[in-house]
């Protein structure tokens, strides 16, 4: 029967999506009367396997698209009845299993090398836009017969018409090399019309939807939550739990992907639930070699550490083992994947540490910053020098007076950065500033026995300033000039008279009439 039923369906001609000819609307009109969608939609599993119609099974489901848009209210309404039946359902469901089986990208098991690029996935993205228009047209008219009928129960093929969707949809959401325009143009519209027929405000709502009786069942599974057992997300990663393991998951990109994407929409407080699942691959991510997927596991960790609460990740130590995998990452001189280090690192320690400004104590925040000043320190390249600075303010807040500890090389850190100009945007400079700000708020107790090399250096940044021509817009020469100028203000409030004194003998020296026009400026405040 199937062998016919194929040949049957490829007898009819379609066209932008609407049957070319009467003579094909009225063969429909046979079909829908002896076959069912259910048997129709099995049929994709033998055309794939035929090697004589392997070529024709991208033809064979835009026909039963066709089919489905068109379909008589009858015809839909048995599709349904057959989810609510035992004795059906799990042969309606792995109907639309068979279907998605097609747009699957397949796993490199045993390949070499798990470098990939386009032609890897060649068609992947056209498959996936098939496959994603005949959910979202099967899904229009699900919602359209169950609505015209209230005695027809449609709720149960709606969600697993629904879990499909977003198995294929977070593999198209975002461009990839298996993506194209048109198969993520598509994915949005299916995000949207999902959101839309399911009344959720977000992905993350639609992503948690009780599908406890929804395939792929894993009541059996009595270590997971109930969370995981009855959501879609839920139910996604422990499908995919076998491929995100350790000797597994560079072998499936295309599954890491998706599993990243969907990440991306949980929010909190419901990530907690899923800890199990998602913490163990986005540590493997971390672990890898390529810049990419430290990156992607970086940014993974980040949502979970935002959207998770400190307790749950301080049980069974696994805020250990994160930071034990981000400090490992300090090392890295990679100016795109450090800046999301240090976030990541900045969350976990403050998860970890409760009073780091307690005085006299050592926490993890003085072994951090340490790597942070020794990398930073003598670093000739302007990228990493933005990137090292940014996180000094920080962390000197954050420990207080126990920041004095690291004066000696916190302070040759910063006349390095202050000698060198990182035009156009100035950033290492103007970070830099703002840590030596900070730090002699909070450590000026011991400012006293700095005071004369504090002030050699801002006068020299300044002179600098000032007087040369920079590439440089003019608000962020301001910009400069205002902290140095606060950064004086600071040091005057420490020792006033050792301020006055340095200040007034350096007028009489060669400086140019802005430098001079400053130190006049703070001279007058004093004497006011």
């Amino acid at each position: 029967m199937a062998v016919q039923l194929k040949t049957l369906i490829c007898q009819i001609n379609v066209q932008n999506g609407c049957f070319y000819s009467k003579k094909d609307k009225d063969f429909a009109l046979h079909l829908y009367e002896r076959h069912s969608l259910q048997s129709m939609l099995e049929t994709t599993g033998e055309v794939m396997r035929d090697k004589k119609w392997r070529d024709l099974c991208d033809k064979y489901i835009a026909i039963v698209t066709v089919l489905i848009d068109n379909g008589p209210v009858d015809w839909i309404s048995t599709f349904i009845n057959g989810f609510n039946e035992q004795e059906t359902f799990a042969m309606c469901v792995g109907s639309l299993k068979t279907v998605c089986r097609f747009a699957e990208s397949k796993s490199f098991a045993g390949r070499d090398y798990t470098v990939y690029d386009a032609s890897d996935f060649e068609d992947v993205a056209y498959k996936g836009y098939l496959v994603l228009n005949l959910l979202q047209f099967l899904l229009k008219k699900l919602v359209l017969v169950g609505r015209g009928n209230k005695d027809l129960d449609h709720w149960r093929a709606l969600l697993q018409n629904c879990y499909f969707c977003v198995f294929i949809v977070s593999q198209h959401a975002e461009r990839h090399q298996w993506t194209s325009e048109k198969s993520t143009e598509c994915a949005v519209e299916c995000i949207q019309l999902l959101k839309e027929e399911f009344c959720c405000l977000s992905m993350c709502q639609l992503l948690i939807l009780d599908t406890k009786y929804v395939s792929p069942l894993v009541e059996s599974e009595t270590e997971y939550k109930s969370a995981v057992k009855k959501s879609i997300y839920g139910k996604l990663l422990v499908q995919w739990k076998p491929m995100l393991q350790r000797n597994t998951w560079k072998y499936n990109p295309v599954v890491c992907a998706s599993f990243s994407w969907c990440l991306e929409q949980m929010i909190f407080p419901y990530v907690s639930d899923f800890i199990e699942l998602i913490l163990p691959p986005t540590l493997l991510f971390i672990d890898d070699h390529e810049l990419h997927n430290k990156m992607n596991g970086t940014s993974c960790l980040i949502h979970i550490l935002k959207n998770t609460t400190g307790e749950e990740l301080r049980w069974y130590g696994r805020a250990e083992v994160i930071y034990s995998a981000l400090k490992l990452q300090l090392v890295s001189t990679e100016e795109t994947l450090l800046p999301l280090t240090h976030e990541a690192m900045f969350l976990t320690l403050k998860i970890l540490e409760k009073n780091p400004d307690a005085l006299g104590t050592n926490t993890r925040y003085d072994e951090v910053l340490q790597n942070v000043l020794q990398a930073a320190s003598h670093e000739n390249k302007l990228a990493l020098r933005r990137v090292y600075t940014q996180p000094l303010k920080h962390f000197i807040e954050i420990l207080g007076i126990n920041s004095v500890k690291y004066t000696p090389l916190l302070l040759e850190v910063i006349e390095e950065y202050l000698d060198v100009s990182d035009a156009p945007t100035e950033e290492a400079r103007l970070n830099i500033l703002d840590t030596l700000n900070v730090f002699i708020k909070v450590a000026y107790p011991r400012m006293h026995a700095h005071m004369g090399s504090l002030m050699k250096i801002l006068v020299k940044v300044l002179h600098n300033i000032v007087s040369k021509t920079w590439n440089i817009k003019e608000s962020v020469k301001e910009n400069l000039t205002k902290k140095c100028v606060e950064c004086f203000e600071l040091l005057k409030a420490v020792d006033g008279v050792f301020f006055t004194k340095t200040i007034s003998s350096m007028k009489s020296l060669p400086f140019d009439s802005a430098c001079t026009e400053i130190f006049d400026r703070l001279l007058a405040s004093i004497s006011l």
